[in-house]
């Protein structure tokens, strides 16, 4: 309980899809004035039209800084990427790894960029603002990863670690709203 005997909770409202600017059909997440905010974001792929799985959990003080951040990422040969019609399908299928090292990866960049774009055409971003500090953002997405791996399991989702609520810290009730279906998003949880 916070101090004035009030439960602490956190009202989640995700907004979206975004696209990267491949696609001029959805609001871009490095331009739109939405991406310019603080909070939560998920790297999603629709599932066969059944919605859209969560692959990536992630948090920021600004969106769209971020996002840059991960697309230069992708271009260093930093980070997987996959077949994206295995990813429309509900599976992960490495195309490149990054156990590779970087001078194969530029040796081989004009072979990969294909999928690469692919797979980025196909991402479809969710943002959730949040206002408050990083350390509460920190353990909302941690708290989220853990649904997932929990209730959709590992074999999709990239986030690898968590930075949970520690025993000194408040928990705290999330209330999540969304539009899109968004495959294993509670509508509630602790962080």
């Amino acid at each position: 309980m916070s101090a004035a005997g009030q439960e602490a909770q956190v009202h989640l409202v995700w907004e979206g899809p975004f696209a990267f600017p491949f696609r001029s059909d959805l609001p871009s997440v490095l331009s739109d004035p939405r991406a310019q905010r603080a909070g939560l974001y998920l790297w999603t792929f629709e599932i066969n039209g059944k919605g859209f799985k969560v692959n990536y959990v992630g948090e920021s003080g600004q969106v769209a800084v971020r996002m840059a951040e991960h697309l230069a990422e992708y271009l260093r040969g930093r980070y997987w990427f996959y077949d994206a019609d295995a990813l429309a399908h509900g599976k992960r299928e490495p195309v490149y790894n990054v156990s590779q090292d970087c001078e194969s990866f530029r040796t081989r960049f004009a072979a990969l960029a294909p999928y690469l774009e692919a797979q980025l055409r196909s991402c479809r971003l969710f943002l959730a603002p949040m206002t408050s500090g990083e350390r509460l953002r920190r353990r909302v997405e941690s708290a989220l990863i853990q649904q997932l791996w929990d209730h959709e399991g590992r074999e999709f989702l990239d986030n690898t670690h968590v930075t949970p609520r520690t025993d000194d810290e408040e928990p705290v009730r999330v209330i999540i709203d969304h539009k899109a279906k968004i495959i294993g998003m509670p509508s509630e949880l602790w962080a």
